[in-house]
């Protein structure tokens, strides 16, 4: 899709109204109580207007955006920043360390080369491309293009781009590049990435993800700082959600598991994922479906250190839509004594369950899903939104 069309896709859906006014949901931290209504302001201090009331923002876990429907844009390009932020693009040059963003979601974006981690061209992205972005960023940039219909990697330095051509030193000499043979660029780590603790993650209808400290929202539009310096705004009627990284909240797909057992008896449908299913697929548990979490399969035991001052373990338990209806399992949260802090069996047709268990104390958990009837066929046990909770006197 051309930069043009991918902005006419949203100035198409603006006009035909699918983007507008609906009511928000706010998500207090520890998950109850939320409450429903129209959120029209974030000022600079932190307090979210909800209709006649006001939150204090670092109260919040999540703003949920009401039915704003995911917008398939087939971007050109997508920029992922050093703070995690990932922009679909629809145009992207390179000239004076200085990376210009023309995306659908605001103005054009001059983003500083030290505060982008890469740019990628294909989608979806190769498997190669996929891990080097995962990796500690290295010393030099990788190049991920193809030569003769085959995926190969340079090591060098990304000198400039433009619409047309880039130019990246190669063995050191410059070499012109078509865009056209491109599928991306994982850059050398130039800056160091920012603790985003109180940040906002805000996720937008185009699959987009800004992370920024302190937003505020005002006459209908969302005021951010990329990377904690690159300002852009967004239609407020964009965002999907806008979820505050708490200092009182810790996901544990953020977190390295201390030990790993899997013991499949027959149907093993992989390794464990963070914020994916078994499969590799959106967590989804019966209508809901979440962007943090743990996919598995039976039998799985993950133990996780706890965090100093943490109180509570919660998630979201059930098995995965993709069985459609199959599976039978026990989920299960051990202490560190092996003992049992909570058990449950579900099958593939339940409702998916909100738990929340006390971990006050304990030194590490640890998340079993266990095969019930039917050997361990359909058992993809998902822990939606599993995360350690502090309560608010913790220190």
């Amino acid at each position: 899709m051309s930069a043009s069309l991918f902005r006419q896709s949203w100035a198409g859906l603006l006009a035909a109204g699918r983007l507008g006014a609906h009511a928000d949901t706010v998500v207090p931290l520890g998950g109850s109580g939320a409450v429903t209504g129209q959120v029209t302001a974030i000022d600079a201090a932190g307090q979210v207007r909800v209709g006649d009331t006001t939150w204090p923002l670092q109260q919040v876990w999540r703003i949920e955006r009401g039915p704003v429907p995911a917008v398939p844009t087939n971007a050109p390009a997508v920029v992922h920043l050093v703070d995690d932020s990932r922009l679909g693009a629809g145009a992207v040059t390179l000239d004076n360390d200085t990376c210009r963003v023309r995306w659908a979601a605001g103005t054009e974006l001059a983003v500083p080369l030290t505060a982008v981690r890469a740019l990628r061209f294909a989608a979806p992205a190769p498997a190669d491309f996929a891990a080097a972005l995962q990796a500690p960023a290295g010393q030099k940039d990788r190049l991920h293009l193809l030569v003769e219909g085959k995926p190969q990697m340079l090591d060098g330095a990304l000198e400039r781009m433009d619409a047309e051509t880039l130019t990246f030193v190669w063995n050191d000499a410059p070499q012109k590049i078509a865009r056209a043979k491109v599928l991306g660029v994982v850059l050398a780590a130039l800056a160091a990435a920012p603790d985003r603790t109180g940040w906002a993650a805000v996720r937008l209808a185009d699959g987009s993800v800004l992370w920024s400290p302190a937003p505020v929202l005002a006459n209908g539009v969302l005021s951010l700082k990329l990377a904690g310096q690159i300002a852009c705004t967004v239609p407020w009627e964009q965002v999907r959600q806008l979820e505050i990284r708490s200092a009182r909240l810790r996901f544990l797909s953020d977190l390295d598991p201390v030990q790993v057992v899997e013991e499949a008896l027959v149907a093993f449908a992989g390794p464990w994922r963070r914020d994916a299913s078994v499969l590799g697929g959106p967590l989804r548990i019966g209508d809901q479906t979440f962007e943090r979490g743990l996919g598995t399969h039976a039998r799985c035991r993950l133990t996780f250190a706890v965090p100093a001052g943490f109180t509570h373990l919660a998630a979201t338990i059930g098995i995965d839509r993709a069985t459609e209806g199959r599976g039978d399992c026990v989920f299960q949260v051990l202490g560190d004594d092996g003992r049992e802090l909570f058990s449950r069996r579900m099958n593939g047709t339940d409702a998916p369950l909100p738990v929340r268990v006390p971990v006050a104390g304990m030194k590490q958990v640890t998340l079993a899903v266990e095969p019930g009837e039917d050997f361990d066929l359909g058992d993809h046990g998902d822990w939606g939104a599993a995360r350690f909770e502090k309560e608010s006197g913790g220190k």
